[in-house]
């Protein structure tokens, strides 16, 4: 599953009948609980029951990540994913991360202190291709940082 920035279709369904959709859609049980449950971990319940146009974008966004957390893809890729969200959000966001059962969750990043705090493994670019470490090899962001900056 890949959660893009773009505008969310059918504006006109509430979000939770647009998640209900999406889950149908991608052939996996509709169980209200569990939406309503990840809802009120992100701060979205109370909006679940309003129309999609009503939403802000980051509202949208934390619509996108409920559906992607019913389904529970195999890989789930993410650009940027905590830069839309307040820091709260992000660690329950993370929380909700942990616990599914999604086999690969691959986000990007700019930033070493998110890389460092809510990452395992670091994929970075460099000339000669992509490098691997785990983040558990560097004892703070500072350091992390650092050493991307010196590659």
């Amino acid at each position: 599953m890949l959660i893009l920035e773009h505008d969310i279709p059918f504006k006109f369904l509430t979000g939770m009948e647009f998640i209900k959709l999406t889950v149908k859609l991608n052939n996996t049980e509709v169980i209200e609980k569990n939406i309503q449950e990840i809802g009120k971990a992100i701060a979205l319940e109370n909006e679940l029951n309003h129309y999609i146009n009503s939403y802000s974008n980051r509202m949208k966004y934390k619509l996108l990540i409920i559906c992607a957390l019913i389904i529970q893809p195999y890989l789930l890729l993410l650009d940027e994913p905590f830069t839309e969200l307040d820091p709260v959000t992000n660690y329950k966001l993370v929380d909700l991360f942990k616990s599914t059962k999604i086999n690969t969750i691959l986000f990007s990043t700019h930033t070493a202190d998110i890389a460092y705090n809510y990452g395992t493994t670091l994929l970075y670019l460099q000339k000669n291709g992509v490098c691997e470490n785990k983040i558990s090899d560097f004892k703070s962001a500072n350091e992390l940082n650092s050493y991307i900056t010196k590659k």
